[in-house]
């Protein structure tokens, strides 16, 4: 990503900054250093795969976010969520069914 934009990490981290101002000097160098967001427009489909039985982990996978995330958009979008540990969907990888 450092050398997307013409920079190193060497002279950042030598320099012995912190984390604050290594920060401040990416976004000095038009570096977007926000974690990745899941869109608006994607909410429809992240709410139709967890509803399809997708783990939290496998959707924050899919869209290069955290589960957290995924768990605060679609508590956000009223979804009713699992109890960790969750369930499987109906009809698959049930015993006797």
């Amino acid at each position: 990503m450092l050398m997307a934009h013409g920079l190193s990490s060497g002279p950042i981290f030598v320099a012995g900054d912190n984390r604050t101002t290594i920060g401040q000097q990416l976004r000095k160098a038009g570096v977007d250093t926000r974690p990745p967001a899941i869109a608006d427009k994607d909410i429809a489909w992240l709410v139709e795969l967890y509803e399809a039985g997708w783990a939290l982990a496998k959707i924050a996978e899919k869209y290069g976010v955290s589960a957290h995330a995924v768990h605060d958009r679609l508590a956000t979008a009223g979804v009713k969520l699992r109890p960790r540990g969750g369930s499987r969907p109906k009809g698959r990888g049930e015993p006797g069914r």
